[in-house]
């Protein structure tokens, strides 16, 4: 998902906690705790997966999840040379841990490992086709998922899985068609694998003075013209998208705020 994370407060905190004291330097130890919770795909593309002996076996593609969210896969190659050459993998998201932490500089860092060696993830069955079709094929489901000693990741039907890359980009519309931001980042909840929000970015150029809305992912709806170019909606009005509270690129540590969060949810209850 730059992950499926969680990080527990240390057990210094928990020891202060049941003695009734906490330390100033505790509070900002569970605050740090507390952003290291939600992890973005913009923190999980381009990163490294390394094994038990700290080596660095793979490189996160791109991120396939379902319909409704939820991550299903990590896209990694393998074998080849500075990527000319290499086979395209899926590892299943429960094959992989990841754990995040604040840094003294209040940046998120993230680490994601899998107990497989380089050389079994070599032979781990490969993605051939354009289309990714395997993803939808339940007998290469099935020896995936044994390759990874994972239990059942998905059943197979077509059309049902999505590609961050896909959507990454893609100029969202509003009701009554105005556009409202393209599509910039998902943050995952680690607990559950799930995508919670879709980030928003309009305005500014190159990345300067853009602002970023949060909005559910359950408010999208995606589909695919006669093109098959990935269509993004969302049925609210840009005035109220513009209303919503903005958070800050990086890591937007802003959700991880519960007023935040519920006002975004109830924006999109309405």
């Amino acid at each position: 998902m730059k992950k499926n994370c969680i990080r527990f407060a240390a057990l210094a905190l928990f020891a202060s906690l049941a003695s009734g004291v906490a330390t100033a330097e505790d509070t900002k130890q569970a605050a740090n705790d507390s952003q290291a919770k939600m992890v973005t795909t913009t923190q999980i593309v381009g990163a490294s997966i390394y094994n038990a002996n700290d080596e660095a076996i793979t490189t996160v593609d791109d991120i396939v999840m379902s319909q409704d969210g939820k991550v299903m896969y990590l896209l990694a190659g393998v074998g080849g040379f500075a990527g000319v050459g290499e086979s395209q993998i899926a590892i299943p998201v429960k094959a992989v841990n990841c754990e995040c932490r604040m840094t003294e500089e209040d940046t998120k860092e993230c680490r994601m490992t899998a107990s497989i060696t380089a050389e079994k993830l070599q032979a781990a069955p490969k993605i051939e086709s354009d289309s990714y079709s395997e993803l939808n094929n339940q007998s290469w489901i099935s020896q995936n998922n044994s390759h990874f000693s994972v239990d059942s990741v998905q059943d197979a039907k077509k059309g049902n899985l999505m590609q961050f890359s896909k959507l990454n980009d893609v100029m969202a519309k509003c009701s009554q068609g105005k556009e409202c931001g393209q599509v910039d980042d998902f943050v995952i909840d680690p607990a559950n694998h799930q995508v919670k929000y879709v980030i928003l970015g309009r305005g500014g150029a190159l990345s300067i003075g853009e602002t970023y809305t949060p909005v559910p992912f359950a408010a999208l709806e995606v589909s695919e013209n006669d093109d098959n170019e990935v269509q993004v909606s969302i049925n609210q009005t840009s005035k109220v998208l513009k209303s919503l509270p903005k958070v800050t690129a990086g890591g937007y540590n802003e959700l991880e705020n519960e007023n935040v969060r519920e006002m975004i949810e109830e924006t999109f209850e309405k």
